[in-house]
């Protein structure tokens, strides 16, 4: 009676060495998934630190740019209530360049006009 008591008691035992074995398993598969997904949130943050970096970065030459352009429209100005007449330059540039769209408008203007022409008159020829 001693032995099937022994026999029972190392069943059970082995029964709970296989519960606690599958335990173990699945917290270490836990583990690994948790340790997995510290690796991509560190790496994550890592990229994020980089962009935050380089968008800091891009944000200082934007700043010493625009500083840049305050300074010369600031000088630009101050030039132009002297009365130096330093920007009829920029004043030639500007009517010149209005000049040539102008005329970019009416070339387009004539060559619609000339596509429409050519147009009716093939209706014309088709009734």
């Amino acid at each position: 009676m001693e032995v099937d008591a022994l026999k029972e008691r190392v069943r059970k035992l082995e029964k709970e060495m296989e519960k606690i074995e599958s335990e173990n398993r699945t917290l270490r598969e836990s583990e690994e998934k948790a340790r997995q997904a510290y690796k991509e949130e560190v790496n994550k943050v890592h990229q994020l630190e980089r962009e935050l970096q380089e968008a800091k970065a891009e944000i200082d030459e934007l700043r010493r740019r625009l500083a840049a352009l305050d300074q010369e429209n600031k000088e630009r100005l101050e030039s132009a209530l002297r009365g130096r007449g330093g920007d009829k330059s920029d004043i030639y540039e500007s009517t010149q360049i209005t000049e040539i769209r102008v005329k970019e408008l009416g070339d387009k203007h004539r060559l619609d006009l000339e596509r429409l022409e050519n147009e009716r008159v093939s209706d014309i020829y088709r009734k």
